[in-house]
């Protein structure tokens, strides 16, 4: 099993019907977990890579409709600067 985990940011924040929408996720055999930010404008989801790839997890969360932004992996950390001697 290859562990995913991504944090998705929405497009509108979670309405009531969306939130049920979570409920149903944990039944699709693959998703471990899913945790929605306390200001309802994220869902951060875990689910197994060897089962659902990005684009089926990403496929997924729009046809329950959830509006997605598009998704910017973090900015590297910075490469040290060399020490002069």
């Amino acid at each position: 099993m290859t562990k995913c985990e991504r944090t998705y940011e929405l497009a509108r924040p979670l309405d009531e019907a969306l939130l049920e929408q979570v409920n149903s996720l944990l039944g699709i055999h693959g998703i471990q977990k899913l945790r929605v930010a306390p200001q309802l404008d994220a869902i951060t989801v875990g689910w197994d890579a060897a089962r659902l790839s990005i684009p089926q997890m990403e496929s997924l969360l729009a046809q329950r409709g959830f509006a997605l932004k598009p998704f910017v992996p973090p900015a590297p950390p910075p490469k040290p600067e060399p020490v002069s001697a």
